[in-house]
């Protein structure tokens, strides 16, 4: 969020990757040697455009992970272009914790 507000895309990219390898992969790691089903949705609380430098209303990408459904999509990415493109969108955003839990829009 920081380096989106001073303009800084080596570091927001850098932060990005961190958070990948040291949180998430961590999370993920331990979660799957537990050897039971679990679910995780990943998406940030705002978007902080470099262009901009301060928060937006703009949709978020999401995602949303589960273990006993893994499947790999070729050249799929996270980001808000790839997001867009998937038609999935809620204006609402209080309606994501039940897309997440019961998989209703």
């Amino acid at each position: 969020d920081e380096s989106g507000h001073r303009y800084e895309i080596d570091n927001k990219v850098k932060s990005i990757e961190l958070i990948d390898q040291e949180i998430l992969k961590t999370i993920v790691d331990e979660l799957d040697n537990m050897g039971e089903d679990y679910k995780l949705m990943l998406l940030p609380d705002h978007p902080t455009p470099l262009i901009l430098r301060t928060h937006t209303s703009d949709p978020v990408p999401f995602l949303i992970f589960e273990n006993t459904k893994r499947r790999i999509e070729k050249n799929a990415t996270y980001d808000e272009e790839y997001a867009s493109k998937t038609g999935l969108y809620l204006k609402e955003g209080h309606k994501l914790m039940d897309y997440f839990l019961k998989g209703i829009l």
